[in-house]
């Protein structure tokens, strides 16, 4: 069956050779990382090429080799020895790199994975004084020499030292690329051993074609990290460079970003939009040589360098460049950028990197926004944000979301009737975080939803106490995120929830801001449906901007609260207005609550103003729940004695 291999066979050898020839030829046609672990790829791929070559021509030379020239056959199997041994050392160095095992295992591992690859050199460059891999015999020609071993050896313990790396780093893979890293070294592992059993079959060169392709289909296919609307690098090829970047001294960032994207996207259309995009990053690589330029999607771009970068020259020359059209197409494209900058050898891990410039991007994104400098004082900004972010999913996992609780008092008799429950969680410190921190960051990540649910839960389940329904309280407020308003699902599992409690439909009413005006329709047909389930409705803010009397008439609320500012602005420089919204509302047939009541002066206007309800500091702060039933207590019969 083996007879076949008894003699030199190039066909797997040279089976190879057009596959190799067209992977540099493709390879070499796009644009590629400048990272190390893609040089360690192109080294290898050539050396690879470079050992199919040299592998035939000492197939068809060694057999015969007293006739050719002494120095001819030296050279071949010189070459042959060296490429082969190089080839083993970057394939071993590709593996530690895709794992980054330098950052992960002791330095002193890569001394001593050199060693074999140091011990075969040696070996074989004093062979042609000392024969020690080959020599040449008159009659035979090529010979193995006593330690020709060495050089297999060495190949063998690259592939110990790959699998080694792999279990070591396996915490830090997905599967696929885990799969992918044995099966490339176990491959080449399978060319090694037929090459040593079957020496004239040259197996090893198919089986490291596989390797190579394996690696290629896998991580280093140039088209992965191409974002193809700019044919610029991607944010995956980003994170790759970033990588190695962090282990070198400094590194230079500097981004930019366009202004209000997603609506000049929708005003150019996404053809003509793309199309200046394109025009962007050409202009970047022609203009900006000495840095690698990604482009992040959602109009983000980003360059970044290793060495240093005039960032305000950058800007400058951007800023002025914007202010002139881009083409796209048959038309053109006009957008303002907003500019992210930071400081060399400032962040020094991925993460900090990554969201660091997450937030910047955001910041300078909106319409007229600042540029952004990322300094300490900004990183400590985002830290803050992170810790919020942190405790917020804590919260949300655990339940650990808390009501805080703020009565509202009649006004004609000063008498605590009402209540809101107010949204806190708390920082791993076990500080307070309030809900202007956390709450735009939940309608940001989608879990407002489950932030909303646990409140209303909460909400429900004091309300049912023993201790609260023998109170004078009839109701407490519950904030409902416009975001919320979109849920499908929302009345069933309000309604749910309600019942399971055994509340009146009175006991819970759901506050939504003037911001959910916004989309009108929507909310009528929510607002709708959840009032045939008992649901009652209070508007909150009203005032700050988004609705007026007519909008607000669309809606059956049971009552509209006015935000604090105009009633807390109307004291401080006192005109017709307030007492006009307040007659408005209460044309239309809406009882009026005043937030932001802090003294006895602003109760007494207020009261004849005709205002129903009261809410702010003169009467308490928002208090955790356990406390609010004993302010209760505390409180009885004394609102009367607080108007007086």
């Amino acid at each position: 069956m083996f007879q076949w291999l008894s003699t030199y066979n190039c066909d797997f050898a040279l089976a190879t050779l057009p596959v190799q020839l067209l992977l540099f030829l493709f390879y070499f046609g796009k644009s590629y990382l400048p990272t190390r672990q893609n040089r360690d790829f192109v080294t290898a791929l050539g050396l690879n090429f470079a050992l199919t070559l040299v592998s035939v021509a000492a197939c068809a030379w060694n057999p015969g080799g007293a006739s050719y020239s002494y120095w001819l056959l030296l050279g071949v199997n010189m070459a042959y020895c060296l490429l082969f041994l190089l080839r083993s050392w970057f394939l071993f160095e590709y593996t530690a790199d895709e794992l980054y095992a330098y950052q992960e295992i002791p330095s002193v591992w890569r001394v001593i994975t050199m060693l074999p690859l140091l011990a075969a050199l040696f070996l074989t460059l004093l062979t042609p004084w000392t024969g020690w891999i080959f020599r040449f015999d008159s009659l035979h020609g090529v010979q193995t020499g006593p330690f020709s071993g060495w050089i297999f050896g060495a190949a063998w313990a690259y592939i110990v030292f790959s699998m080694g790396y792999i279990a070591i780093c396996q915490k830090q893979m997905d599967a696929m690329q885990k799969v992918r890293l044995y099966a490339f070294n176990l491959i080449l592992a399978i060319g090694f051993l037929l090459d040593s059993q079957f020496p004239y079959s040259m197996t090893s060169c198919y089986f490291s074609l596989l390797a190579v392709l394996i690696i290629y289909l896998g991580t280093q296919n140039p088209e992965r990290y191409i974002e193809p609307r700019t044919f610029l690098f991607n944010r995956l090829a980003f994170y790759a460079v970033m990588r190695e970047y962090l282990d070198r001294k400094d590194y230079w960032l500097f981004g930019f970003v366009i202004q209000n994207y997603n609506d000049t996207r929708e005003l150019y259309g996404g053809t003509q939009m793309d199309r200046g995009l394109s025009a962007i990053g050409r202009y970047l690589e022609s203009t900006i040589r000495d840095a690698t330029t990604f482009y992040l999607r959602n109009g983000r771009f980003l360059l970044a360098s290793l060495h240093p970068m005039d960032t305000e020259q950058i800007q400058h020359l951007l800023k002025q460049r914007f202010r002139t059209s881009w083409s796209a197409g048959n038309a053109e494209i006009f957008a303002n950028i907003g500019c992210v900058s930071m400081e060399p050898r400032m962040l020094r891990s991925m993460e900090n990197i990554v969201n660091c410039l997450s937030m910047a991007f955001k910041e300078a994104g909106g319409v007229d926004a600042p540029d952004i400098h990322i300094d300490r004082a900004y990183w400590k900004h985002v830290h803050h944000h992170l810790r919020v972010k942190r405790a917020l999913d804590h919260a949300i996992l655990n339940d650990g979301i808390e009501i805080f609780v703020q009565p509202l008092a009649r006004a004609a008799s000063g008498e605590i009737v009402g209540a809101e429950a107010l949204a806190r969680i708390r920082g791993a410190d076990g500080k307070l975080i309030y809900p202007d921190e956390f709450i735009p960051m939940a309608e940001h990540d989608g879990s407002i939803t489950q932030l909303g649910e646990q409140i209303f839960r909460k909400a429900c389940a004091f309300m049912s106490q023993e201790d609260v329904r023998k109170s004078s309280l009839e109701w407490m407020n519950v904030n409902l995120s416009p975001i919320q308003c979109h849920d499908m699902t929302l009345a069933e599992d309000f309604s749910d929830i309600k019942k399971r409690y055994h509340l009146s439909d009175s006991a819970i009413h759901l506050e939504i801001t003037e911001a959910s005006m916004e989309s009108l329709s929507t909310l009528k047909e929510k607002v709708s449906l959840m009032q045939k389930d008992g649901f009652q409705f209070v508007l909150d803010d009203f005032g700050s901007g988004y609705s007026n009397a007519r909008m607000v008439k669309q809606i059956p609320f049971v009552n509209v609260k006015l935000d604090k500012d105009i009633v807390q602005d109307h004291f401080k420089k006192p005109d017709s207005y307030l007492q006009n919204v307040i007659l408005s509302l209460r044309d239309l047939g809406y009882e009026v609550t005043a937030e932001g009541v802090e003294t006895k002066n602003m109760v007494d206007a207020l009261k004849k103003m005709g205002v129903d309800y009261l809410q702010g500091y003169y009467y308490a702060k928002p208090m955790p729940a356990k406390d609010f039933l004993h302010y209760l207590g505390e409180n009885r019969g004394a609102g009367k004695n607080r108007q007086a």
